[in-house]
């Protein structure tokens, strides 16, 4: 990321073309599933800082609605797999109790 925020150009395109996709991808899945979309794994925790971008992106993708209040970044920034995952255990524990 230090390339990206110093104003590579080359990283910056790849950066714009993976948010294009990614808007892309936000738009049908809320199409077919009419759900929120949570952004996690590992790029979850640096799309924050990103998420006005992405949502104008994915505005021009859904003609049905102009808002993106369902786009949600993830609570963890690192190791949300692992937290789920564990998460899982914990609750199955939980209930045997």
């Amino acid at each position: 990321m230090n390339s990206f925020k110093k104003g590579n150009r080359t990283i910056q395109a790849v950066w714009d073309r993976y948010l294009e996709h990614l808007s892309i991808l936000i738009t049908n899945l809320r199409m077919a599933f009419d759900c929120d979309i949570m952004l996690g794994g590992y790029i979850g925790g640096y799309l924050k800082q990103y998420l006005p971008e992405l949502s104008r992106k994915a505005i021009q993708y859904n003609q049905f609605e102009d808002d993106t209040l369902y786009l949600k970044c993830c609570t963890h920034d690192r190791e949300a797999s692992a937290i789920g995952v564990a998460m899982t255990f914990f609750d199955t524990y939980l209930n045997s109790l």
